[in-house]
Parts: structure tokens; sequence; C-alpha cells
């Protein structure tokens, strides 16, 4: 029984910031940046995208380290965010492409 607070309230976090992504990103993107619908779609769709590619990164990762998860899924929020930090400040102009990296980058964790 021990973990499985802490283990419940992760999944819960994971899937609130997946739906959030999914479901209010799109609806932002069209009426506050004046995305087009498709575009919207694309942006939201390129998470779910880092994600899946994330999902085959990090567990081959793990398999190399002999089954340490935790190291690896560490680094990677780390590396992702940092990515993404670095990027959103360099560019001042939210643009298409750039919303589709950092999501995909930020799905790859």
């Amino acid at each position: 029984m021990q973990g499985v607070i802490p283990f419940s309230l992760a999944v819960f976090f994971n899937k609130f910031f997946i739906y959030s992504i999914g479901l209010w990103l799109p609806n932002y993107l069209e009426k506050d940046l004046e995305f087009d619908s498709s575009k919207a779609a694309n942006v939201a769709t390129s998470f779910s995208v880092g994600n899946f590619c994330g999902g085959f990164l990090l567990g081959w990762l793990t398999d190399l380290m002999n089954g340490r998860r935790t190291p690896i899924c560490m680094l990677s929020i780390v590396v992702g965010s940092a990515v993404s930090f670095l990027l959103f400040s360099l560019y001042k102009d939210v643009t298409f492409i750039l919303l589709c990296s950092c999501l995909a980058v930020m799905g790859l964790t």
C-alpha cells in the first residue's frame, strides 16, 4: 500500500495536464492568439506526438540503465523544461512552429 497516494496524485496531474492541453489549448489559441482551427488542433496534437515518441525513447533509456526510471524521468523533465524555456525566451514572437516544437519537446518528458 506504500506509494499508492503519490502514484495516484502523479497520474491525476498527468491526466489533468494532458486533457488541458488537448481540450483547452486549441480554444485558447483560436480565441486569444487568433490561430485558425486547423493550426490550433495541430499545435495541441504535437504534444501527443511528442508524448508517444517520448514513451518509447524513455523506455529504451531506462532499459539501458537497468530499469532505473527515476533518474531518466527527472532528467527528461529538467531538459525538456529548459529547452522549452530557452526557445520561448529566444523568440519574442509566438509562432506556429515555436509552439509545435516546444510542446513536442515537453511531450517527450
